[in-house]
């Protein structure tokens, strides 16, 4: 006897046990599963490709289990074993195939380095010893790439964001939430964070320094509203995870008005020219932007990761020009900061000769 799923009536609709129990299977895996993607740092447009990778695994799955437990009738009848919707499909078996499917599709390592991390990854794991759950970084932007690398050993690194006039931190990456590279998590207890004039992080709570010293005009310009104007630049994610952009006293203003944060764009060109130094943009008051580079890089190659750059950003934010510049940046030229940061109104006066040939030679 053919085996007939069991079904009943609501109304005129007649219902298969079997369809609820794909349709059950194919809405927990959507959920649950675009759920461990944005965990893991997937990008969305994964979610279809590895949803339907799922429902295969559940139709599949369904049907095996239905064919296993009615081997009498499909050894009588062994056609019947590819006619998927005529003998009928387990439920429970759809969740038997496409769980186990969605969580290797889904899990945070990449599979392509299972050999690298039985072979080496794990030996260097174990010479930090073990008890090392997490490294946490702060004070300086940490490049993504170092935080991907240490990922890959199995180590993750967690962000932090404060200054000394927050006496502490204001943000850490949350070791049991999702931790997005680039970013320094959501704000810890206590503490409001929001983005003011300019896209200015703005700090409040019982951490915040009650002033500087005999400085009272300095105070009262970052102290404001009960609110600590913190000079730098951010963003918030669909997580709650905070990105530090760049410094407000940075932005490029060109002369359409337009404000531009300058380190977003240099970090990428950056990561795009490790023989470069240094990446500087320019064009406060000009109609467009150059960048000006140190260290021995090709021009050849600043062009090709030029191109590779504009064609992500709108018109007002690409590079129409750079030069390379010969001299060294070094704090003994009074061009970095001890930490190595760029004092750019001390570069835009030491290069302006060149900064002036940029825009002399290319026409907008």
């Amino acid at each position: 006897m053919n085996p007939i799923p069991v079904a009943f009536h609501i109304g005129p609709l007649q219902v298969h046990t079997y369809g609820i129990g794909l349709a059950l299977t194919f809405w927990f895996g959507f959920v649950y599963f675009e759920r461990r993607l944005k965990k893991n740092g997937y990008p969305t447009e994964w979610l279809v490709p590895v949803f339907l990778c799922i429902i295969l695994a559940a139709v599949v799955g369904a049907r095996a289990l239905h064919v296993l437990t009615n081997l009498s009738y499909y050894t009588s009848n062994p056609g019947d074993v590819f006619a998927i919707w005529h003998g009928g499909l387990s439920s429970f078996g759809g969740l038997l195939f496409a769980v186990p499917t969605g969580i290797i599709l889904t899990r945070r390592r990449c599979p392509e380095l299972s050999l690298g991390r039985a072979l080496i990854f794990r030996k260097i794991k174990e010479r930090f010893g073990p008890n090392l759950r997490a490294l946490i970084c702060g004070s300086a932007p940490l490049a993504p790439e170092t935080q991907n690398f240490f990922g890959m050993l199995g180590i993750r690194v967690l962000q932090v964001y404060g200054l000394t006039e927050t006496t502490g931190i204001c943000t850490m990456d949350d070791p049991d939430g999702t931790v997005d590279t680039g970013h320094v998590g959501p704000t810890i207890d206590g503490i409001e964070m929001q983005v003011g004039e300019e896209n200015e992080l703005i700090v409040r709570g019982p951490n915040i320094f009650p002033g500087y010293w005999n400085r009272e005009e300095e105070t009262a310009a970052v102290l404001r509203g009960g609110w600590f104007h913190t000079g730098d630049q951010g963003e918030k994610n669909e997580h709650g995870n905070w990105r530090i952009v760049g410094r407000v006293k940075n932005l490029l203003i060109l002369n359409s008005g337009h404000k531009i944060p300058p380190e977003p764009i240099e970090d990428k060109l950056a990561q795009l020219l490790p023989a470069a130094q240094h990446v500087i943009l320019v064009g406060n008051g000009r109609g467009y932007l150059c960048a000006m580079l140190t260290g021995p890089v090709e021009k050849s190659a600043v062009q090709a990761a030029l191109d590779n750059v504009n064609r992500d950003l709108p018109h007002y934010r690409q590079i129409r020009n750079f030069t390379v510049l010969t001299e060294t940046l070094t704090p003994d030229s009074g061009l970095l900061t001890a930490m190595g940061k760029l004092r750019r109104a001390a570069i835009n006066e030491r290069f302006a000769s060149q900064i002036e040939a940029l825009y002399a030679s290319k026409t907008t």
